[in-house]
C-alpha cells in the first residue's frame, strides 16, 4: 500500500510560523515578533481568521489599482458623499490601489488580509510592541474592547482604531473598528509568502550575477541616493530595494534578486565605513 501524505499546510498561525522558520533555519530562533517586523517592512502580508460573523454591517468598497488603468480620483469621488472619510490608499501585496467606501456589509468566517496602511500598520505595530513586552496572545483572544469614557455632555464616547480587511477573492476592502472585530480571531500569515522570506544557501547564482559595469552603476544609485535623501538608513532592505529597483528600472538595466540587492548594500555600506 502507498504511503499516504498530508496535504500541506497554506496558512500558519503566528506561533506555527516562528517555528517552521526556526527549524528550517538551524535553530536561529525565531519568534513572533520577528515575524511582524517582516510585515512591518513589507515583505509578507499577515491576515486574520474570523470564526463567526459580524455582529454588525461596516463600509466596503471595491480595490482599485492606483495607475493609469485603474479610475481617476476623481472618478471614484463621484457619488461619495464624504471623500475625505470614505476614499483611502492602501498598499496589499505591493500593490497600490485606491478604494472608495460606498456600501456596507458584514464579514462572515473566513479569512482576511490586512491592508498595508497608516490605520492598520499603526495595529501591526501596537501588536509588535505586545510581544516584544510578552503582553500578547496570538492564538487567543486578538483584540480587546477599548476603555468607554464620558465626554462633556454625559454621553458615552468609545476611542477605536481603525483597520482596513481586504477580501483576497473578492477584490474588496472592509474598514471596521478594530473592537468590532469578533472574538477568538487570530492572526495567520501565508506559508508560501513564509518561504519566500529563506533561499537555498546552495542556490546557483550564475544567471543572477551582474556585471562588473552593471555592478558600479548600482553602487552609484546607491549613492546618488544617500547623496538625495540624508536620512537613507541602507538596512532598511525593504525600502532601501524598492527605490533602487525604481531606479534601476527607469535606466533599463538587469533587475539583480534581493540576495544580489542586500550584497550590494552590504557592501555600500562598508564603502561608508
Amino acid at each position: 500500500m502507498a504511503k499516504l501524505k498530508l496535504k500541506q499546510k497554506e496558512w500558519f498561525t503566528l506561533a506555527d510560523a516562528a517555528k517552521y522558520l526556526t527549524d528550517i533555519t538551524e535553530g536561529t530562533e525565531i519568534t513572533e515578533a520577528d515575524v511582524i517586523q517582516y510585515a512591518l517592512d513589507a515583505e509578507l502580508t499577515i491576515s486574520v481568521r474570523l470564526n463567526r460573523w459580524t455582529e454588525h454591517c461596516f463600509p466596503y468598497g471595491d480595490l482599485h489599482l492606483s495607475n493609469n488603468e485603474g479610475p481617476s480620483l476623481k472618478e471614484l469621488s463621484e457619488g461619495v458623499q464624504d471623500p475625505i472619510r470614505d476614499i483611502h490608499f492602501l498598499i496589499h501585496r505591493n500593490q497600490q490601489y485606491f478604494v472608495a467606501l460606498r456600501d456596507e456589509t458584514n464579514l462572515m468566517p473566513g479569512i482576511y488580509d490586512i491592508a498595508n496602511d497608516a490605520d492598520s500598520s499603526e495595529i501591526i505595530s501596537d501588536l509588535w510592541i505586545a510581544l516584544k513586552n510578552g503582553q500578547q496572545d496570538t492564538n487567543g483572544q486578538t483584540f480587546s474592547s477599548p476603555p468607554v469614557l464620558i465626554n462633556e455632555s454625559g454621553k458615552s464616547v468609545r476611542f477605536c482604531k481603525y483597520i482596513n480587511l481586504i477580501d483576497d477573492e473578492s477584490r474588496v476592502a472592509i474598514r471596521i473598528p478594530d473592537y468590532q472585530i469578533p472574538p477568538k480571531t487570530y492572526f495567520v500569515v501565508r506559508k508560501a509568502e513564509i518561504d519566500s522570506l529563506t533561499e537555498p544557501s546552495s542556490k546557483p547564482e550564475s544567471h543572477e550575477k551582474l556585471s562588473t559595469k552593471e555592478k558600479k552603476t548600482y553602487l552609484k544609485i546607491i549613492r546618488t541616493l544617500c547623496e538625495d535623501h540624508e536620512h537613507l538608513d541602507l538596512n532598511q532592505h525593504s525600502t532601501t530595494a524598492g527605490q533602487i529597483i525604481a531606479m534601476a528600472d527607469t535606466m533599463g538595466l538587469t533587475i539583480p534578486s534581493k540576495r544580489t540587492l542586500e550584497t550590494l548594500l552590504k557592501e555600500a555600506r562598508d564603502l561608508e565605513d
